[in-house]
């Protein structure tokens, strides 16, 4: 994994959670379920 790809999956992740924050319940549990989808396409 290159620094590149670490850069942007962290930043994937974190405008994922800032989504996440300005909602509630079910949408958190999608986005939770997304950022796992993502981890395991990287690593």
């Amino acid at each position: 994994m290159t620094e590149l790809k670490v850069q942007k999956l962290l930043g994937h992740i974190l405008s994922v959670l800032a989504l996440t924050m300005s909602s509630k319940g079910d949408q958190v549990r999608v986005a939770c379920a997304c950022i796992l989808i993502s981890l395991r396409k990287f690593f």
